[in-house]
């Protein structure tokens, strides 16, 4: 509860900064050029993105066993994209969709992976994007954003390909051991990692071209290769658990990453704001999906204690403690 009102008033803070900084009449014009057309496209290309996504996370649930439809998984993730939205930083509905999963499939330690497995795939193509990308954009990018990314991308990947070497009393602990259980389902099946890589590239094209059609569109004079930095900086960001919802430190990013290129603070807070109110319209459709369970199935699928799947942080506090493979047992911390 204490980490929540921590949030609460680091969210409040940073808003009242960027509202004190910024230039509302700038504002102002900057959103009078938004093209409702351009909204319209960014709206069907998250739409496209979230229904990819749906599909990355069946194929790892498929492969552990998780036998469930497709529709099944479009509707749990419409779930979580929807309660997305009232809980802290940007991958709490992670925690509902393993949680829900785990319920109606009765197996809540492969569907606790999937999900994992699923978030991490997109952070990895994510930062492969942004690495990439720097090699393209060499002017009006901050050495400490260049440097953060190269070896954020070094330390994941070294992480990734070594976690099968560590001393094996810590390898044991439920939370390490949860974390690499999930990198190996990416990494040792050929078929499932080359489908699902695939998947992660059209879902993170998408989103980076979502912000380039606002950013377009609002008349920003930002180089296209550099909304492939932009983009992936900014998601990774959110999903650290320092404000609700990834709320303050979405749009002061922006405005950081974009300063070098002439973008004004009201013009990137408008992009920002736009940007989130995209995402939030596509997520609110999940409603509907909530709503038609049952009362029982709603509580099922909320997390009982503080959710943080995010693999910046250990599962443990997630409730989403490994269990072994095929226990019917809920992981700990978790209501069914």
């Amino acid at each position: 509860m204490k980490g929540k009102w921590i949030r609460v008033l680091v969210t409040l803070a940073l808003l009242t900064v960027l509202a004190v900084r910024a230039d509302w009449r700038d504002m102002g014009r900057t959103v009078g050029q938004v093209s409702p057309v351009s909204v319209l496209w960014a709206l069907l290309i998250y739409g496209a993105a979230q229904l990819i996504s749906s599909l990355r996370w069946a194929a790892f649930a498929t492969h552990l066993g998780v036998s469930q439809p497709l529709a099944q998984y479009g509707r749990l993730y419409c779930i979580g994209m929807f309660c997305n939205l009232f809980l802290p930083t940007s991958v709490g509905g992670d925690v509902v969709r393993a949680l829900r999963l785990g319920s109606v499939s009765g197996r809540p330690g492969e569907a606790a992976k999937s999900v994992l497995a699923d978030r991490l795939s997109g952070l990895a193509i994510l930062l492969l994007f942004a690495t990439f990308a720097l090699a393209f954009v060499p002017e009006g990018i901050p050495s400490g954003v260049r440097w953060t990314i190269w070896v954020t991308t070094l330390v994941s990947a070294c992480a990734a390909l070594g976690c099968r070497h560590l001393p094996p009393g810590f390898a044991r602990l439920p939370g390490v051991r949860f974390i690499v259980e999930s990198v190996v389902l990416l990494l040792d099946h050929p078929g499932t990692f080359v489908l699902t890589t695939l998947l992660s590239i059209g879902v993170q094209g998408l989103n980076v071209m979502l912000v380039w059609v606002l950013g377009r569109s609002l008349g920003l004079p930002i180089p296209p290769l550099f909304y492939w930095i932009l983009v992936p900086t900014v998601s990774l960001l959110t999903m650290l658990p320092l404000s609700l919802n990834g709320m303050g430190v979405r749009e002061g990013a922006t405005v950081l990453l974009l300063a070098p290129f002439g973008v004004s603070t009201g013009q990137a807070i408008t992009l920002s704001v736009i940007w989130f109110m995209v995402m939030s319209a596509i997520s609110v459709t999940g409603a509907i999906f909530y709503l038609a369970e049952s009362p029982s199935g709603r509580q099922a699928a909320m997390p009982a204690t503080e959710p943080n799947l995010s693999p910046v942080g250990p599962a443990s506090r997630a409730g989403l403690q490994q269990v072994p493979l095929g226990s019917r047992q809920l992981p700990e911390g978790a209501t069914q």
